[in-house]
């Protein structure tokens, strides 16, 4: 500061300016897209991945933090570090690939009155984790193995510990001719590399034996008056014509005696899981001849009928400028059981867009161009 006096007398000061930050810069990824693996089964709280953002401004602007915007809830992440961690317990055999959106977002504030707009930023990056496969599962067999064994049958040229039969990549032969009659009983082991087992009853008769039918499967969700099998049956004597009758009543099942059919006459919800054994006994109409005979049902677990979706076909029209995250389209689909809701998976995985497992909503994970 200078007066205009003769001789003009002047003095200093020192001035600070402080230039505060705008927040004008969105958190960056490192990387367009992220990849990784994680085992099935991993315990809860495994870490699978971890994602990084930089932001260019300073302070509250340039702190990140991180969030699922889209994906499964299988996943959580730490929103200060962006590690990515198993929140869910997790099955390759359900699901053997997860698409999810992490979203980053710097913390500006509205700072009035100094600077009054400076909303906080984001950006968002897609991640792809693939579960590898644990060996979790024990070998398994579909059915009691039944096998029709001629009297006259050659004895093979190798021998087991039985003496009897000998069985070699999955196919069972005969060595020698056991002394007891049949049926012959033997228990298989099936086991894997990693020593889980599992075991094989195995039925074998003589070949002019009846063999035993494979028992009915029924859906638990059956309704009442619904037809479940049928003993008819044409005899071979001219004229001939058979009766049916229950040896043991059954209060889910009725048998019309003329015809040989069953009807359901009662839920059959409480029985999920079991194997129901009907006696009848077949009558011959011109004989009166009766021969016992047993017919088996196989109630199954769960919701044995599958889901199916509203609509056959859903056609979706989506911008190419149409920014990550954004939701192109919502499927639904019903349940036969209203205890099992469905869950949703892309029948083949794709680069572009993921699916709520839950909510069914498809997304966009990567940018788009037309041209491709």
């Amino acid at each position: 500061a200078q007066d205009h006096g003769i001789p003009p007398r002047s003095t200093n000061m020192t001035l600070v300016i402080h230039v505060s930050d705008f927040n004008d810069n969105a958190p960056v990824f490192e990387t367009t897209s992220y990849e990784a693996e994680v085992a099935e089964n991993s315990p809860l709280m495994t870490a699978v991945l971890k994602v990084k953002a930089r932001d260019a401004d300073s302070r509250e602007n340039g702190k990140v933090l991180y969030r699922i915007t889209n994906g499964s809830s299988a996943f959580g992440i730490d929103e200060k570090t962006g590690m990515i961690y198993v929140n869910e317990n997790i099955d390759r055999e359900v699901q053997s690939i997860y698409n999810i959106v992490i979203t980053a977002q710097d913390q500006g504030e509205y700072q009035f009155p100094i600077n009054p707009f400076q909303p906080s930023l984001s950006s968002s990056v897609p991640v792809r984790i693939h579960i590898t496969d644990v060996n979790d599962n024990a070998p398994s067999c579909n059915s009691v193995a039944t096998m029709v064994v001629p009297l006259d049958s050659t004895p093979a040229t190798t021998v087991d510990i039985s003496n009897h039969f000998s069985i070699t990549d999955g196919k069972l032969s005969m060595t020698s001719h056991p002394q007891t009659p049949p049926p012959w009983s033997l228990s298989l082991i099936l086991s894997d590399k990693e020593g889980r087992q599992k075991h094989l009853p195995i039925k074998i008769l003589e070949s002019n034996s009846e063999i035993p039918a494979e028992p009915v499967k029924l859906s638990p969700l059956l309704a009442i008056g619904s037809k479940v099998a049928s003993l008819g049956s044409k005899s071979k004597k001219k004229g001939g014509k058979f009766y049916y009758s229950l040896k043991n009543e059954s209060s889910h099942f009725e048998l019309d005696q003329a015809t040989g059919d069953i009807y359901l006459v009662r839920k059959i919800r409480d029985l999920e899981g079991r194997q129901i054994s009907l006696h009848y006994n077949r009558i011959d109409a011109l004989t009166s001849e009766s021969e016992a005979k047993q017919i088996d049902f196989e109630v199954g677990s769960g919701s044995v009928d599958a889901p199916y979706f509203n609509e056959d076909v859903m056609r979706v029209t989506v911008a190419e400028d149409a920014v990550i995250g954004t939701i192109v389209a919502s499927v639904n689909a019903s349940s036969p059981d209203p205890s099992a809701a469905p869950v949703y998976r892309l029948a083949e995985p794709s680069n572009r867009f993921a699916i709520d497992q839950y909510s069914g909503e498809v997304s966009v994970i990567e940018n788009l161009q037309w041209r491709e």
